[in-house]
């Protein structure tokens, strides 16, 4: 499988809160060739380090999220030396997931993060049924059950509450 990915910028707010630098696919490639996914070449998403100046809490809770895994992928580079990025998905028909973390140029983890329980995600699984991603997981604020859900042979992802999945993070 072949990835293109564009490093976005560390982006500075006026008060000088910096945000967490989180980059966009451009092109994944499956396999050989076909099939392909498109996605969008220049958007960002801006998160804060201090998390409860998001506007609401579904963003809360996605920028709490996306500070732990950007702790985790700093650990993973610190600690074990690991070329580890922290990514996000969309593609230009709108499938997005909120988190890709990279081992050495590929994708390991995807994390869909929702404030309530519920199915997998649309975009979760559009993702792992179509790129190989050893690790997907749908974490919720609000929820308490713990399964897997196979969306494929091969394609299958963890739903489970978010304190379970955080405090499993080294």
């Amino acid at each position: 499988m072949g990835m293109f990915l564009r490093q976005a910028r560390r982006v500075r707010r006026d008060d000088h809160r910096r945000a967490l630098p989180v980059d966009v696919p451009e092109d994944i490639r499956h396999g050989l060739g076909p099939p392909r996914i498109q996605a969008v070449k220049k958007e960002s998403k801006l998160y804060f380090w201090d998390w409860a100046r998001a506007p609401d809490p579904a963003a809360r809770f996605e920028n709490l999220v996306a500070v732990h895994l950007l702790r985790f992928v700093h650990w993973l580079r610190d600690v074990e030396g690991r070329r580890a990025e922290l990514r996000y998905f969309r593609t230009r028909a709108g499938h997005e997931v909120d988190f890709i973390v990279l081992l050495d140029s590929k994708p390991a983890w995807a994390v869909e993060v929702k404030l309530g329980e519920r199915d997998l995600d649309a975009g979760l699984r559009y993702l792992i049924q179509r790129v190989p991603v050893p690790q997907a997981f749908q974490i919720s604020l609000e929820g308490t059950r713990d399964y897997v859900q196979s969306v494929g042979p091969k394609a299958r992802a963890r739903i489970l509450p978010a304190a379970s999945f955080l405090s499993a993070l080294p």
